[in-house]
């Protein structure tokens, strides 16, 4: 819950914690067992890992440049080769 604290998603929504934990707690019973891969545990590190880059990376600072300066991130974009 401290992630979803982080970001402030109960806010952003408009919701209780309980409602988020019950949520959460529902998602996590309904996983298919026979998937032994996506389960809970990969859901919790597929979680912690975009809270990490979402704080690190400051994904923001990209877009709000990309949205006032189109050109100049898609002409960035097209003199990069997509393989090394």
């Amino acid at each position: 819950m401290k992630i979803f604290e982080r970001f402030g998603a109960t806010e952003h929504l408009g919701i209780e914690d309980g409602t988020l934990a019950n949520w959460l707690q529902v998602i996590g019973n309904n996983y298919r067992r026979e998937n032994t891969y996506h389960n809970a545990t990969h859901a919790a590190d597929v979680l912690q890992a975009t809270a990490y880059f979402l704080d690190k990376m400051r994904p923001k600072v990209f877009i709000t440049f990309w949205w006032e300066n189109p050109k100049t991130c898609e002409k960035i974009l097209l003199e990069q080769p997509l393989l090394p």
